[in-house]
């Protein structure tokens, strides 16, 4: 497999270049842009890489900048960055789809971490794409497929219920079972 990609978008030019510095320091391939369409350009369903994104900058959101993104390829890992962050917005991120949310100003080690651990889960999509993205159809109910998330994979269990290809972690009910560490009483 080639080298992984980090295609980094953010409108502050120091920004930018201070964390490509950094995660260039750290190992990683870096292309950086200010403008969402040159990195989308780049993106294809055997892209290998992650796409780190700042979430607002002028005449885009990084929220639209992912959107677009899955629309290419639902599997591809996106951080949303952000200067501007609160829970709601955080939250709102992981719903949508973020592999993780790191808000402003954080460590460009903290940021390879992320990144590196991502770029793992992108390797395993690629490796095995048909276990990883699921069919890609949505289900009876109309609800969108399983988006790839940590446990899934072929050694996680499905559940073939009342939905087709209804991911085990789609239970609403699952958080509960974590709450305890899965422990009675623990919770």
């Amino acid at each position: 497999m080639d080298q992984a990609t980090v295609l980094l978008v953010d409108d502050e030019a120091d920004l930018r270049g201070s964390l490509t510095q950094g995660l260039e320091l750290s190992g990683q391939e870096v292309f950086a842009t200010g403008t969402p369409e040159v990195a989308l350009e780049r993106i294809n369903r055997s892209f290998y890489g992650v796409l780190v994104t700042d979430i607002r900058m002028p005449g885009t959101d990084g929220f639209q900048v992912m959107k677009r993104a899955f629309e290419i390829d639902p599997a591809l890992p996106v951080v949303l960055i952000t200067g501007h962050g609160d829970v709601p917005l955080a939250v709102e991120a992981m719903r949508a789809g973020a592999y993780d949310f790191m808000e402003k100003p954080f460590s460009v080690s903290r940021l390879a971490s992320v990144v590196e651990r991502a770029l793992d889960k992108r390797r395993l999509v690629l490796e095995k794409p048909e276990a990883a993205r699921g069919t890609g159809r949505p289900d009876r109910a109309g609800k969108p497929p399983c988006r790839p998330h940590a446990g899934h994979g072929t050694a996680a269990p499905q559940r073939h219920g009342p939905g087709r290809n209804q991911c085990r972690h789609s239970d609403p009910g699952r958080n509960r079972l974590r709450q305890g560490g899965g422990r009675p009483g623990a919770a």
